[in-house]
């Protein structure tokens, strides 16, 4: 049994409402074959699927996706608890204006014909005044800002991977400016003495040495290296002080969630007492 599955174990048996996720390894996938023949065989697509220990649930042929327009229609709101899936919620139902765990019917409701809100008691936030789907409500303002927090971070790492995968493309680093560095000039060759001089003293010596001319698109490309890798540094360093910026701000919001998540239990021992 993994921390998850103990958990969720602990909180049924002590009776406490709670909602969940879905673990990423049990969440399921969907892929979409590109391509291929209109004659395919959809048992040998299953079969390589198999082969390749991939579990398929469902196979299905997409054509063109044709959307409804709902335009005009009434929306309906449902909120009583922000939670993304009803399969991972176990908290009780409550009502839209009484707050309490009644049977979904309106004639259960000791509020249903009430013609104002001073009654009404949000099952959010606990107080009374607003229902549960109130746009004012202090837990659904904490809890958009909350959800946009986190849509923002996910998106900015998610940019941050493409602007490293996919750099912008220098004209100076072409293949002939690489390969001009690693084309020198072979060594010079070691010439004997000239003829007359003692065969014993004869030896082997180095020709004089020739100042070497740096071609002028060398000088340019070693000056276009030393930007690039300064623009790197520089780029990295900005990612890492945003990366510092964004940890200081997911600790703040932390901090907020958990003051907030005491004053409603406050809030709620208060109300029963």
């Amino acid at each position: 049994m993994t921390t998850f599955d103990y958990l969720k174990k602990i909180l049924k048996e002590g009776e406490i409402v709670y909602y969940s996720y879905t673990p990423k390894n049990l969440r399921p996938k969907s892929v979409i074959l590109k391509g291929i023949s209109k004659d395919y065989d959809s048992k040998q697509v299953l079969e390589d699927f198999k082969q390749k220990n991939i579990p398929v649930v469902e196979l299905m042929k997409v054509s063109e996706l044709k959307f409804k327009n709902h335009k005009g229609e009434k929306k309906r709101h449902i909120i009583v608890q922000i939670t993304q899936k009803t399969a991972n919620c176990e908290i009780s139902y409550r009502c839209l204006k009484c707050g309490e765990s009644h049977m979904p019917d309106k004639a259960n409701c000791p509020l249903s014909t009430a013609t104002t809100r001073e009654n009404f008691k949000c099952a959010n936030c606990g107080k009374t005044g607003h229902p549960a789907n109130y746009a004012g409500c202090e837990f659904i303002k904490f809890a958009k800002v909350t959800q946009n927090t986190d849509t923002h971070n996910k998106n900015w790492l998610l940019d941050s991977k493409i602007q490293r995968t996919n750099r912008g493309i220098n004209p100076q680093l072409s293949f002939a400016n690489v390969m001009a560095l690693a084309r020198n000039d072979f060594p010079l060759l070691k010439q004997p003495n000239p003829q007359g001089v003692n065969n014993l003293q004869r030896h082997f010596q180095l020709a004089p040495q020739q100042q070497q001319h740096i071609p002028q698109h060398e000088e340019n490309f070693e000056q276009s290296s030393i930007q690039q890798l300064r623009n790197e540094i520089n780029s990295l360093t900005r990612e890492i002080r945003l990366m510092g910026a964004n940890i200081n701000q997911s600790i703040t919001n932390n901090s907020q969630i958990i003051d907030f998540l005491f004053h409603v239990l406050e809030l709620h021992h208060g109300s029963a007492e």
